[in-house]
């Protein structure tokens, strides 16, 4: 018989708290020696007889931890996921119809990830004995030999002995019981129940079947909808349909196949302070200790802490001393199993020491967290849940469990999403982000074809137009796409053709052109020969010059010459602006010609100067008339703060870039001056309890009564850090402290239930919008933490 073990990993151990915690829950944690107790798990189980196959099951929250900490015993596994967590019913009925698929008649054996068993070699034998007794179909528990009367186990009643095994037929299970009633159990014979289970799959899918209908029958629903997630397979929402029950409740305690072996495994289920402190090296005078540590005439006690802290114990008996960043915990170790209501009652007060805190991390350090958190956990769901595979497409957005709406695909999420993978490519992302390039861009090609290279403002599932219409919003998407993507990807070959159907613009974004003789003019379509990015976006440029301006291909763009009789948008200018600033630096790393775009940044660069930046503190409005003049500010008009940030960083990139000495100092240069005054504006927009930057004010500069938006914040992070850089000694310190507050509540977006996902909008109370996931926020998440990256790469004093 083959084996299989599965690592049930859930929960976060609240017992041990503060040292196990939501995003570091304790099996993650070395409570005992120099390795996790996840790690102990998996080393302990690969060394099975007869070993097949390392199936772990855990929640999308510990995704990250799982897939880190097998990589350090060198060993690979099936991750499967929960939706949201459903008690140990749902866990062990998913880890059978898993194995069950695989096969049928192989051993299932169930484990938790935070037990501590010091003896493995004695460990694999107990589970050969129990291998063999569950040849017959029974499902065998381990029960350990109890050492002491404790209500923090439950109990098993075992019966005679099985036929050639030691494994025994098991009379009942009984829940946790008080310590009195634990002493009679012991008299009795009972065992503790350890929690570990041995099956042959299909047997327990039979008892399931029989017990539990209300468990496995969701659960086999969200298994067929499954979905690939990373390294992980995410199972599909019908789970959550489970009834939540442990498994003794729901089979154990009513089936007739119950057995168990009696053992006397040295096993801790290390369930609060007091069994932590048992299993650990002591004193001789029954301490133990880890970290910065001294006693004095202190006896049986436990204490551990940071490095950076020192804990004394003096002329105390019996106390455990915990200290992390933020939390100094105290209390008598007989009274470790408490802490429970403590951290009730800090989860109903909603207190965030229930969580890692994000104030003891150094900006480097939380860059890192984020780094980790897009290339291990956003990435792959985008990947896997964002893209259709079979069409090329980019989904437009994610339900908030993790799954594709069927949405219509606004124009620019294509270019975005593209930009996000090529990014993620020269980032050096392990995963499959050459493949999906070469996919998007050509679907993206495909869109655009029937119109000279420009893409319509809303596609159909298989790419084609809804409407007939155009914005060069959506176009600056695609410029900025084939700026990042690597010279390695197959580009389409811009070619002149006679028969493009010409889109309409969309009113009120930029003057309407006259279209007649556009044709022979030679506007551009895509085919699929090989060619460069390059070549491919100074064929789009010369397309968008023509539509936009009505100029003669390869002329420089002249932004004021549209016509009178529409109102201009600075936005999507402003998105011109970055395609171009990026093209500059491609085309200096690739030793091609950047005067096309510079001559188109210097331009725009020119605008923003002359005509753009008005009012007392020089912001930057919405929309202007046909001589850039801004229009009033109304309530339909307002000033976006998220707009004044992302100004001022494209400023400071346009300042670096356009500088001919390289020695000059950015505060000599006026682009600096006038970034430093729209961070100014764009931070009127600051929520006096920082709870999110708002996104509107009105023409007094005041905060609108409205909900912050995920990308307004990462605009106010780029911004903060961009000028940090730039900054003096004496402002430094401000923008750093923007940095960190802006930090804060990007880390307060992301933690979402499903990992890789974010919300979109933040209440004025500072709770979420729950609603759909927007695909175009991760351009927004994507261009912060490259910010993030570059800044702390040169400041690693941050």
């Amino acid at each position: 018989m083959r084996v299989y073990p599965v690592i049930m990993c859930g929960g976060i151990g609240t017992r041990l708290w503060p040292l196990s915690r939501k995003s570091r829950p304790k099996q993650f944690v070395n409570l005992v020696g120099d390795t996790s107790l996840f790690q102990e798990t998996v080393a302990r189980l690969i060394g099975l007889n007869r070993f097949e196959r390392l199936v772990v099951i855990t929640g999308q929250t510990m995704q990250t931890w799982v897939s880190r900490q097998l990589a350090l015993n060198n060993a690979s596994a099936d991750i499967l996921l929960e939706p949201a967590g459903r008690d140990s019913a749902a866990a062990v009925a998913l880890a059978a119809i898993h194995i069950h698929t695989l096969d049928p008649y192989g051993v299932i054996v169930l484990v938790a990830s935070d037990h501590f068993i010091p003896d493995a070699a004695h460990f694999r034998a107990e589970i050969d004995k129990a291998v063999a007794g569950a040849a017959n179909g029974s499902i065998v528990t381990l029960g350990i030999k109890p050492t002491a009367a404790s209500d923090a186990y439950g109990y098993i009643q075992p019966g005679e002995t099985q036929a050639e095994t030691p494994v025994r037929k098991a009379i009942t299970f009984r829940e946790k019981p008080d310590v009195e009633t634990a002493a009679r159990y012991i008299s009795e014979g009972y065992l503790w129940n350890s929690g570990n289970f041995i099956a042959r799959a299909n047997a327990l899918m039979d008892q399931l079947n029989i017990h539990a209908p209300d468990v496995i029958e969701p659960v086999q629903a969200g298994y067929d909808t499954r979905s690939n997630l990373g390294n992980g397979t995410l199972i599909g929402d019908a789970f959550l349909g489970a009834k939540k029950t442990p498994i003794d409740k729901a089979v154990m305690e009513k089936t007739q196949a119950k057995s168990v072996l009696p053992t006397d495994l040295d096993w801790s289920d290390l369930g609060a302070w007091d069994a932590v402190h048992a299993v650990n090296t002591k004193d001789n005078t029954g301490n133990s200790f880890q970290g910065r540590v001294i006693l004095h005439e202190a006896t049986n006690c436990a204490a551990r802490g940071p490095d950076d802290k020192l804990i004394v114990l003096a002329g105390v008996d019996g106390l455990n001393v915990v200290a992390d960043d933020d939390v100094i915990l105290v209390t008598p170790l007989a009274q470790s199993n408490a802490l429970k209501n403590v951290t009730d009652r800090l989860a109903q007060e909603k207190r965030g020491e229930l969580d890692i805190p994000s104030a003891s991390a150094t900006v480097g350090e939380r860059t890192q967290r984020l780094l980790e958190w897009w290339e291990t956990a956003a990435l792959p769901l985008w990947f896997s849940n964002g893209f259709d595979h079979t069409t090329g497409l980019w989904r437009e957005s994610l339900h908030h469990t993790g799954h594709p709406t069927l949405k219509p695909v606004r124009g620019r999420v294509p270019g975005r999403q593209t930009y996000v993978f090529a990014q993620a490519g020269r980032d050096q992302w392990a995963g499959p982000w050459n493949t999906v390039l070469d996919r998007a861009l050509t679907s993206m090609a495909e869109a655009a074809r029937p119109y000279n290279g420009l893409i319509p403002p809303l596609l159909d599932a298989r790419g084609e137009a809804l409407q007939d219409s155009f914005n060069l919003y959506d176009q600056t998407f695609q410029l900025l796409a084939l700026a990042h993507a690597p010279s390695s990807v197959k580009m389409a070959q811009p070619i002149p053709v006679q028969t493009a159907r010409p889109l309409q613009l969309v009113a009120q974004t930029v003057a309407k052109p006259t279209f007649g003789g556009m044709e022979d003019a030679g506007a551009f379509a895509f085919t699929h020969d090989n060619a460069t990015a390059y070549d491919r976006a100074l064929g789009l440029l010369t397309t968008i010059e023509q539509r936009i301006f009505g100029k003669a291909a390869n002329a420089a763009p002249r932004l004021s010459e549209m016509d009178e009789t529409c109102p201009h948008r600075s936005n999507p200018v402003m998105h011109l602006f970055e395609a171009a600033l990026a093209w500059i630096e491609t085309s200096r790393q690739q030793g091609r010609d950047d005067r096309p775009w510079m001559a188109l940044a210097d331009e725009i660069a020119t605008l923003c100067e002359d005509r753009l930046m008005n009012g007392p503190r020089g912001h930057i409005s919405e929309l202007y008339d046909a001589d850039w003049n801004a229009l009033p500010i109304t309530d339909e008009n307002r000033i976006e703060t998220g707009h004044q940030f992302e100004w001022a960083w494209l400023l400071m990139k346009w300042q670096k870039l356009s500088t001919t000495n390289p020695a000059e100092s950015s505060v000599q240069n006026g682009w600096h001056d006038h970034a430093k005054r729209l961070f100014a504006v764009g931070s009127c927009g600051t929520e006096p309890r920082a709870l999110s930057m708002v996104n509107y004010l009105d023409g007094n500069y005041e905060r609108c009564v409205d909900k912050g938006r995920f990308w307004c914040q990462l605009e106010w992070l780029k911004a903060a850090l961009v000028l940090y850089e730039a900054a003096d000694e004496r402002e430094r310190a401000f923008y750093l402290s923007h940095a960190e507050l802006a930090l804060d509540v990007t880390e307060a977006f992301l933690n979402t239930p499903v990992r890789g996902l974010w919300y979109d909008k933040r209440k004025p109370d500072g709770t979420f919008v729950d609603e759909d996931v927007p695909a175009s926020t991760l351009y927004h998440i994507t261009s912060a933490l490259t910010q993030l990256r570059e800044t702390t790469a040169r400041h690693r004093d941050i």
